[in-house]
């Protein structure tokens, strides 16, 4: 009997398992991951007009550093001749109105404007800047730069002078220049 009741016992539980639907699950299988290689065709795209831009500008950037070279060797030249202590306020006055004409030389390749007299060049100058620079031009100018004897040169108008040549330096257009 006791035999009998075992053999039920099992056949119960084999029926039961036959009709349990959890045992006909298996596990999930997920799919394969997604590859990020090779991207889409509009990746694709996005990254080379990403690229032409970054060379435009990069390519524009190099063209303008090196187009502006002669302002910052004229914005050097400035610093070191006001800098230098031992030379004399003339040769500092001529040294400055030299490196303005090369400026505007360097600025406008086919301009008659260093054939102008210092005083005329200042006043164009001061007519193309956008700040108002070079106010104060003694009328002396010409016998200041040319004499061949020491002229009294007011120390704080040279200051003002330098500092207005290195702002017309810094903020000429190199485009026009109206004569």
């Amino acid at each position: 009997m006791h035999c009998i009741l075992e053999q039920v016992e099992v056949s119960i539980k084999e029926y039961e398992l036959q009709n349990d639907p959890l045992t006909e699950l298996r596990d999930i299988h997920l799919p394969a991951t997604i590859s990020w290689w090779p991207p889409a065709i509009g990746w694709w795209l996005l990254s080379v007009i990403f690229a032409a831009m970054l060379a435009f500008f990069l390519n524009r950037l190099i063209k303008n550093y090196r187009r502006n070279l002669y302002r910052r060797q004229a914005l050097m030249a400035l610093k070191t001749l006001e800098e230098d202590q031992a030379q004399s306020q003339n040769i500092k006055l001529i040294a400055v109105v030299e490196i303005l004409k090369k400026t505007c030389a360097s600025a406008y390749k086919n301009s008659t404007i260093n054939s102008k007299s210092i005083k005329e060049f200042l006043s164009i100058l001061r007519k193309e800047s956008k700040d108002r620079l070079f106010l104060e031009i003694p009328e002396n100018i010409e016998l200041m730069v040319y004499a061949s004897h020491q002229v009294n040169i007011d120390p704080t108008w040279l200051g003002n002078f330098l500092e207005d040549s290195k702002k017309w330096i810094s903020s000429h257009s190199s485009n026009y220049l109206r004569e």
